[in-house]
């Protein structure tokens, strides 16, 4: 079964076509095009004041169809992402619920699906700790000296 879900990944990742949408802001991934997954950024706030720290980009929102998820779609577009934007952040902090309740304040949290997809792309070494933010300030230049 692992010869064939890894033949199969390579057959998607030959057909998949990703293209930027939304200047920089959104990369869509389509295979015979078919949209099947999307990566969203945002402007990166500057923590110190109420403005967005230029061309930073914090990573939004990354989804992708049930029927095509873990098939390297998703890592896909997250290097895309990092291809154009090399100091792109991550919220590395976790929801405590999965539910929607309808506060748009919560800011780019991680799913319960989410931690376990940037935990491997930092096992594997696509993003790294300075991608992550997890939760003050300080995180984002100095993220190993932290302490959360």
């Amino acid at each position: 079964t692992t010869i064939v879900r890894n033949l199969h990944m390579l057959f998607n990742q030959e057909n998949l076509v990703i293209s930027n949408e939304e200047d920089g802001y959104c990369w869509v991934a389509k295979i015979k095009g078919k949209k099947v997954g999307e990566i969203h950024l945002a402007d990166f706030p500057d923590y110190s004041s109420d403005q967005s720290d230029g061309d930073r980009k914090v990573l939004q929102n990354i989804s992708v169809e049930k029927e095509h998820q873990r098939k390297g779609i998703a890592t896909q577009l997250l290097k895309k992402a990092l291809e154009e934007y090399d100091d792109l952040v991550i919220d590395y902090r976790q929801r405590y619920s999965t539910e929607d309740d309808g506060n748009d304040e919560d800011g780019t949290f991680l799913t319960d699906e989410g931690k376990p997809f940037i935990d491997s792309c930092f096992d594997k070494g696509i993003i790294e700790n300075r991608h992550l933010f997890k939760g003050c300030s300080d995180c984002i230049s100095e993220a190993s000296s932290c302490g959360y």
